[in-house]
């Protein structure tokens, strides 16, 4: 073996053992021995560091490729500083069974309000680095925290965090007595936890969220980027008004059929829209009332396949087919429509969304990702069902069953690819195991079908 571009090893890179000593400068590459480890430097150095860490104008200090990553390689792999559960987390979690156990909030009658309780203790622990882990507290506060950008972007927000988590820390905790944790240095540890941590998905719930979520449209993006990171987006995607030619921010032109209404520039959200084929223009005014008409209903949408379809139907003189909202709620419809249906029309319905879904995917996040697992998930057991539809004693309906059958084995194929490389006990790795299991039964399924096409061929029974 050697430690080129590769995936995760869990053991030796040479010999594949259970592994004490890594890489120094990565971290990634282990080893069992001082012996295998210099036996490989030859083949490790030359894709030994894949990122390096720079300031950067507009982000500010980030992890910079230095070569192109291939899919699956990792590019870290090392502990957090410190974890907390999401300002979303169950009362259930384990780490809200920690805070009434907590010996500084066992006798507190008063308990911040929802989301704060989570981040309360999120800086708790990050406090904890300071009294115990001086050089991991380093770290922390070494990053990047926006605090006094937020004061005055964010009044708001910055009043939320002094009711709720400092005045909490600081007074209810008692934490006012010791002359090491001020107001400031709380407001500090909020920034640095809001612009540097990121959610890592739950097991068991499918979470599309990573610094944005890649089906919302450009304006939303960036509105959340600068929000949350303190940064005005300046990608590819974010500079393209047509979004690669996926027209996702876009809506449908009045003036023209099927015309596709773009922002004329993309970095100034008060410019004009123009329609991408017949050029006529629109007042960015009228767009954003438009926007937040459609925005008004999706967040008041039910979560019935019904109720989804008619959003689709009632929008649909302004929206176009790719436009976010329509293609966040496809992703929706995709889960929600039944694999095992036994009426080809809702079957066919189902798998033209998946694949329009996988087109998309293709253009804007392609590579090994849960929602091209997902959807190739979803488009597999589609067609496997509709091989079963199919099957017949018919010659022309076997050859299109098979035919089924040959497309799910590949979808869910690439879906496993993606899948099994998910840490064990999680939902995603159980899926995994789930369409490994369906795989050997759509293989047999098409040995069966050989040997009767064998059969029928030399007159056999």
């Amino acid at each position: 073996m050697s430690s080129g571009n590769r995936i995760a090893v869990a053991g030796c890179y040479i010999c594949n053992v259970p592994a004490t000593k890594c890489c120094s400068k990565c971290s990634i590459a282990k080893y069992c021995s001082r012996e295998h480890q210099l036996q490989d430097w030859k083949e490790h150095k030359k894709n030994c560091q894949i990122f390096e860490v720079k300031v950067l104008p507009i982000v500010g200090r980030s992890l910079v490729a230095k070569r192109n990553i291939e899919a699956g390689e990792v590019i870290i792999d090392e502990l957090p500083l410190f974890t907390g559960e999401s300002s979303s987390a169950s009362s259930s979690s384990p780490l809200f069974v920690f805070i009434y156990t907590c010996v500084l909030m066992m006798n507190i009658p008063y308990v911040p309000g929802g989301k704060y309780v989570a981040r309360c203790i999120c800086i708790l622990r990050c406090l904890w680095l300071k009294r115990n882990e001086p050089e991991k507290w380093k770290h922390v506060v070494s990053m990047e925290s926006h605090a006094e950008t937020r004061r005055h972007l964010q009044p708001e927000f910055w009043r939320m965090n002094q009711n709720n988590i400092v005045q909490f820390i600081r007074y209810y905790l008692k934490f006012h007595d010791m002359t090491d944790v001020d107001e400031a240095e709380i407001h500090d540890l909020c920034g640095i936890w809001n612009t540097n941590a990121f959610d890592v998905r739950n097991a068991g719930i499918e979470n599309l969220r990573g610094l944005f979520q890649p089906l919302s449209h450009t304006l939303a993006r960036r509105s959340h980027l600068e929000f949350s990171k303190i940064f005005f987006c300046h990608c590819q995607r974010c500079e393209d008004p047509t979004e690669f030619g996926t027209f996702m921010t876009a809506w449908k032109c009045q003036a023209c059929d099927d015309g596709r209404l773009i922002i004329s520039d993309a970095n100034d959200p008060n410019s004009d829209w123009v329609c991408y084929d017949c050029k006529n223009k629109v007042e960015s005014s009228t767009v954003k009332d438009i926007e937040q008409k459609v925005k008004t209903h999706f967040a008041q949408l039910g979560k019935t396949a019904q109720e989804m379809e008619a959003f689709l139907e009632k929008f649909s003189r302004i929206m176009l087919p790719t436009t976010s909202y329509a293609i966040q709620i496809k992703y929706a419809l995709m889960e929600l429509l039944p694999s095992d249906e036994n009426d080809q029309i809702e079957i066919q319905k189902k798998e033209d969304i998946c694949k329009e879904l996988l087109n998309l995917m293709n253009v804007l996040c392609p590579g090994l990702t849960r929602v091209r697992a997902m959807i190739c998930v979803q488009l597999g057991r589609c067609q496997r069902q509709f091989a079963t539809l199919l099957g017949s004693n018919e010659k022309n309906a076997q050859v299109a069953a098979q035919s089924k059958l040959l497309s799910s084995r590949e979808f869910l194929e690439e879906a496993l690819n993606i899948l099994i490389k998910e840490p064990e006990g999680t939902h995603f790795y159980d899926l995994g195991k789930q369409i490994q299991a369906e795989l050997v039964e759509i293989n047999d399924t098409l040995a069966h079908h050989i040997i009767l096409e064998n059969c029928t061929t030399t007159g056999g029974v």
